[in-house]
């Protein structure tokens, strides 16, 4: 990620070339210690962790309770009908930013030779720009923290806040988090409904980390699967500190007669960016499994970890 310190803006980072061999090193790493300890309070599924508001994503004070920046996704809209979108509908849609954050924590009395950090968290919120740099917000909070949202853009910010809810961590261990976010998807000329898988790891050594996301059909046990179908495209792998601009399809025909949206009105364009690696046949039956245990995490990683090994 590029931080212009004369503006306090950040800015999309350059796509990484040559990165695909270090980060699949870094998950080779961390699949080696085979630990997989999960909170006893936490049983697989469950909610993703929200993002408390206030906390700066930039430069996240020493008892933030999250303090590295995974993704930050600042919507535009972009393609289909957005041009004709309202000016109001477009502030709406564009004001507030999906946030991925981490806790890193750095494992204490650890010998030079054992792994020195762990993956504590993983958490998702919303945060906007402000005077004094990019901070996280809710739609009860904003107002406390001086930030003036509207009452359009504070109503989109309730409902987002409301699709977190739906995101859940399916796998996870000390180094390992997989969490699933529904997401509507620009695919085939239509705004379709999809879950895009996310895999979070970073090295138990230095610390740095990446996130791999791929797609999933959203058919469960009533359509009679016994793990979700996996689209047929590469996985992608973005690096922490990624700044995304996260082009949006707009679909004319998904608002009512009063100008209001509907779920299917706005489409992501793509995954994150990154990296392209393709599925082998092995690791792909893996990579749509509804939970994940212990083995299984096992399992995966260590086949994820050879594709990007191979992918040179």
């Amino acid at each position: 990620m590029e931080h212009n310190s004369r503006s306090g803006t950040m800015r999309p980072a350059r796509r990484k070339i040559g990165v695909t061999l270090a980060i699949g090193m870094i998950i080779a790493t961390a699949v080696s210690s085979s630990v997989f300890a999960v909170s006893p309070t936490q049983a697989i599924p469950h909610a993703i962790t929200v993002i408390p508001p206030g906390v700066d994503i930039e430069s996240p004070q020493a008892n933030s309770p999250f303090n590295r920046l995974i993704l930050l996704a600042i919507p535009k809209l972009s393609s289909g009908d957005a041009k004709g979108v309202s000016s109001t509908v477009r502030d709406a849609a564009t004001k507030c930013s999906l946030t991925l954050m981490a806790s890193v924590i750095q494992t204490t009395n650890a010998a030079p030779q054992q792994k020195q950090f762990r993956l504590a968290d993983v958490a998702a919120g919303y945060s906007v720009a402000t005077d004094q740099g990019r901070i996280i917000v809710s739609s009860d909070k904003a107002a406390e923290l001086g930030v003036s949202l509207g009452l359009i853009p504070n109503q989109v910010l309730k409902t987002s806040e409301q699709q977190l809810k739906k995101v859940q961590v399916v796998g996870r261990s000390e180094e390992i988090i997989i969490f699933d976010a529904p997401s509507m998807m620009h695919r085939r000329g239509q705004n379709r409904p999809y879950i895009t898988r996310h895999f979070v790891y970073i090295d138990p050594m230095t610390g740095e980390g990446a996130m791999i996301t791929w797609l999933l059909a959203p058919l469960g046990v009533e359509q009679g699967k016994t793990s979700f179908p996996v689209i047929d495209s590469p996985f992608r792998m973005t690096p922490f500190k990624t700044v995304e601009a996260r082009h949006i399809h707009v679909d004319a025909n998904e608002f009512n007669f009063f100008g209001f949206p509907s779920e299917r009105a706005f489409g992501l364009v793509d995954l994150p960016p990154g990296n392209e690696v393709n599925w082998d046949k092995e690791s792909a039956k893996l990579a749509g499994q509804f939970t994940y245990n212990e083995s299984q995490l096992q399992s995966f990683s260590k086949h994820l970890a050879r594709l990007l090994n191979d992918a040179k």
